[in-house]
């Protein structure tokens, strides 16, 4: 491992049910980089207050603010997931730890194979069943428990056939990428809309309950935060 010389600190700010903010935060303990955390209450609204939206004008979770560890100065304010997951990947790798989320540069099918997959997540799937959306939907006489089953299944359905031809012991080969954490995240979600994983997506339940076996997810998934609802604490098997 190598030793640590960080240039940077970092605040996240993030809510525990966010799968967004739950792969930033997975990938974080993969890479061994120390958060600072502040918590925005999805449930009542946080997201909105003046303050935030200052901060975030997008609304949303997960904000990761940069600061220079020697000055304190603000580097940077990134706001989408994917954003601040390649930000890390190419400005702390080798810093903490060697951990890499993808693939050399040299092995451009494999990036692209974890970039598709993750596109299918966090393009294809999370938007539309994201509680803005379905805030604005319910009202209209949609059912949030079909809603959010049928466009999870459609996710999780093109992943299982992508991953098939390209998964070893994870979903791009045998090496745990961005995808395996954006999967991870997403499921939880899934099951909590009792989408039937095992049944109906071998493959993703295979990789899935790989991830959940890592001490990053079980530190970084949404079960063991610390705005986590007590009721909500423990472990969860698919």
């Amino acid at each position: 491992m190598a030793t640590p010389h960080p240039k940077h600190t970092y605040t996240l700010y993030t809510f525990f049910g966010s799968s967004c903010s739950a792969r930033v935060r997975i990938a974080c303990h993969l890479k061994s980089i120390p958060l600072t955390y502040q918590f925005i209450d999805l449930l009542t609204s946080g997201q909105n207050a003046p303050a935030y939206a200052a901060l975030n004008p997008s609304q949303f979770v997960p904000l990761l603010v940069v600061h220079d560890a020697t000055t304190g100065a603000e580097v940077a304010k990134i706001s989408q997931s994917v954003a601040i997951l390649e930000f890390l990947e190419e400005t702390a790798t080798g810093v903490f730890n060697d951990v890499r989320l993808l693939p050399p540069s040299t092995e451009s099918v494999a990036r692209a194979k974890v970039r598709e997959l993750l596109g299918v997540i966090v393009a294809d799937t999370q938007p539309v069943t994201n509680q803005r959306v379905v805030k604005w939907i319910v009202p209209r006489g949609v059912d949030e428990l079909e809603w959010q089953g049928h466009f999870m299944r459609k996710g999780l359905e093109a992943y299982e056939k992508l991953a098939r031809g390209c998964a070893g012991k994870w979903s791009v080969g045998d090496e745990i990428s961005l995808a395996d954490v954006a999967l991870v995240a997403a499921v939880d979600r899934a099951l909590r809309y009792k989408v039937d994983v095992q049944r109906e997506f071998p493959t993703v339940a295979r990789i899935d309950e790989a991830m959940r076996e890592t001490e990053a997810y079980k530190r970084g998934g949404f079960r063991s935060q610390p705005d986590t609802p007590e009721g909500m604490r423990g472990e969860v098997r698919l």
